[in-house]
């Protein structure tokens, strides 16, 4: 059986990960993994035996990628106050809790809370259209 580890993306998301067998990882060790949709940067949580990983660790984490996911931590911020602003405008009934650049860059997730089912589309692609990103909202 071979080992996974449970990497922690972000405070929101967990990803159960392969092990590459030719290298040794440990438990706080900062990771770039790779999944369906491309990198992300994380830290290993948990390594057990398993199978069941969609996604796999493709290196330890450099001190280039340590900086880039700080810069990219920074760009996130800022890009979560630009979509706070917008919420207000748009009067949607939608706490934004927080924001997340996937560490390739190719999009960025906004996680948010609401009690009920609404239609934001037109906010969706005004948001994505404001940051020239793509962009994933997620309650």
């Amino acid at each position: 059986m071979k080992r996974i580890s449970l990497v922690e993306i972000h405070f929101f998301r967990q990803e159960w990960c392969a092990i590459p067998e030719t290298e040794e990882f440990r438990i706080g060790e900062l990771v770039v993994v790779c999944d369906a949709e491309g990198e992300e940067f994380g830290k290993i949580r948990f390594i057990a035996a398993g199978n069941d990983a969609k996604s796999f660790i493709l290196r330890k984490a450099t001190t280039d990628d340590i900086n880039r996911a700080r810069r990219l931590e920074q760009e996130a911020k800022k890009s979560f106050e630009t979509f706070a602003k917008m919420l207000a405008k748009f009067d949607l009934n939608i706490k934004a809790i927080d924001a997340h650049y996937r560490f390739d860059q190719s999009k960025i997730c906004f996680y948010i809370h609401s009690e009920l089912h609404q239609d934001f589309r037109s906010f969706h692609r005004e948001v994505a259209l404001t940051l020239q990103r793509r962009v994933a909202i997620k309650n």
